[in-house]
């Protein structure tokens, strides 16, 4: 049985490295004058300000094309970007000038190539909910993460109308007639988001698996948008 969630989970692992690889040539034209990408980095900055001071190590786990990472670096935190598509790498090591981040290839699952208690703090923007098993990798990050180091992420809010219809959408996804009209379509791209977009948990789920995976987790926000920052302590 184990062997067998493995298989599929390598296999999710490889669609989504799949899925983002054939995004990337277009990614950051796409995201790069986009007022919503700098309001998400911006999120991340104000987030990251009230838990550590500028200087900080910080890891962009799921980095994409470096946007975000960028920009924390030039708001002056030291930025390491992990990514499991090459191409998304590729794009964001293209864009970045030799004073920014470092941007690194990571196989999808398995240890993260840090070492224990080597990081203040790490972010993941919309990354956590395409993970076959997000709490081994929630453990990674208390491995990388020193004692009381902060870790911010994004995920995809249930409470919020937008996802309430993605929830519809997805059980008609398993219907193999809808299924077939959505692959010619232009929504091709966003029903292959919503089946890689495996963990559609609600916020209190996303609390007790940080806290099972040696995290104290944060009081979360009123629902403002399709998008929840949760936040959490090392302990």
């Amino acid at each position: 049985m184990s062997q067998l969630v493995n298989e599929r989970s390598a296999r999710h692992v490889e669609a989504a490295k799949g899925y983002f690889d054939d995004l990337a040539g277009g990614w950051s034209q796409r995201y790069a004058d986009d007022p919503a990408m700098y309001a998400r980095s911006e999120r991340f900055y104000a987030g990251l300000s009230c838990y550590q001071e500028i200087g900080r190590r910080v890891l962009d786990f799921g980095c994409g094309s470096g946007l975000i990472a960028q920009y924390l670096s030039k708001k002056g935190f030291v930025v390491t970007g992990i990514d499991v598509s090459p191409e998304m790498v590729e794009q964001a090591n293209s864009v970045c000038d030799i004073a920014g981040p470092a941007f690194l290839v990571y196989g999808g699952s398995g240890q993260l190539p840090f070492k224990s208690q080597s990081y203040d703090a790490v972010i993941s923007s919309s990354v956590l909910e395409y993970l076959p098993n997000p709490m081994e990798t929630l453990k990674e990050f208390r491995r990388i993460l020193k004692s009381g180091g902060t870790l911010l992420f994004t995920v995809p809010d249930m409470r919020n109308s937008f996802r309430k219809k993605e929830r519809l959408k997805r059980i008609l996804m398993l219907f193999p007639p809808f299924r077939y009209f959505l692959k010619k379509s232009r929504w091709n791209e966003g029903m292959e988001y919503l089946r890689l977009s495996c963990n559609r948990f609600s916020i209190e789920k996303w609390q007790r698996v940080l806290v099972e995976s040696g995290f104290e987790s944060f009081p979360a926000p009123d629902e403002q948008g399709p998008l929840v920052m949760i936040a959490a302590r090392a302990k």
